[in-house]
């Protein structure tokens, strides 16, 4: 993976008859691979964020922080992007129509009820068919790095066995949420306090009835903070088992 950060202006020339000052039309950020990360996607996801933040009554980072996590964020969708291509993956029409459908009917709204809410939002229909399209490749793409990358032992294959025999025929999706509490690569003792004591108030938070996605948003280091550290709709197969035996432990003690 190659990822340089540049300062690359676009320009353009009002008029070749006169000396007019160069108009900065948009700057790219971050190399990635073959792809770019332009500031003005930064600034765009920013503001989305800080506009959701608001109608959700939501608090957020520092604005440093909250730069950070856009420009990791973009970077992390521009390699997955990458990569769908590589793999072929791709959304259909129908399968586009079909997902917001189903989004529209978990809301009870229709579709036309639905594209009215979001024209309402302040984003045309079109933008947003096309990011849930793109929201759609990278869940594949993510999806298939995790097939791929991770190593099971013979005892994590006992215990996903265990728990699918616990689990009986049903097929069961969870909604996971991931808030990952970052310390640096060789955390010296105090990095590591620093890291308990932080994930310690985030549990006291959520103990409370603090809404998950805004602790996540606020305190996640993980590459999903800005989306509230959600990971999607796993069944006990699908998901990682680590996340399996903390959900089955979960339903024993409910």
């Amino acid at each position: 993976m190659k990822v340089i950060v540049v300062a690359f202006l676009i320009s353009s020339f009002l008029s070749l008859k006169t000396e007019a000052a160069p108009e900065l039309l948009d700057s790219v950020s971050v190399i990635v691979d073959q792809g770019v990360v332009l500031e003005s996607q930064i600034s765009e996801l920013i503001t989305v964020v800080k506009r959701n933040a608001v109608l959700n009554n939501q608090n957020l980072p520092s604005d440093r922080v909250l730069r950070t996590q856009a420009i990791e964020k973009l970077i992390l969708d521009n390699l997955q992007t990458q990569m769908a291509d590589r793999m072929g993956i791709q959304v259909s029409d129908p399968q586009l129509e079909q997902t917001i459908a189903n989004i529209a009917k978990g809301e009870n709204m229709n579709i036309a009820q639905f594209r009215e809410k979001v024209s309402q939002e302040g984003v045309t229909y079109d933008t947003y068919r096309e990011e849930i399209r793109k929201e759609l490749i990278l869940g594949e793409v993510r999806r298939a790095n995790v097939r791929r990358r991770v190593y099971i032992t013979e005892q994590e294959i006992k215990n996903l066995v265990t728990l699918i025999d616990e689990q009986g025929d049903e097929q069961a999706e969870y909604n996971l949420g991931h808030i990952l509490i970052e310390f640096p690569p060789e955390p010296t003792d105090e990095d590591i306090q620093q890291a308990k004591t932080r994930a310690g108030k985030v549990i006291e938070l959520l103990n409370k009835g603090s809404d998950f996605a805004k602790i996540a948003t606020a305190s996640s280091g993980g590459s999903r903070a800005l989306e509230g550290g959600d990971l999607g709709w796993m069944n006990i197969n699908s998901m990682p088992t680590l996340f399996a035996e903390a959900v089955q432990k979960n339903l024993k003690t409910t």
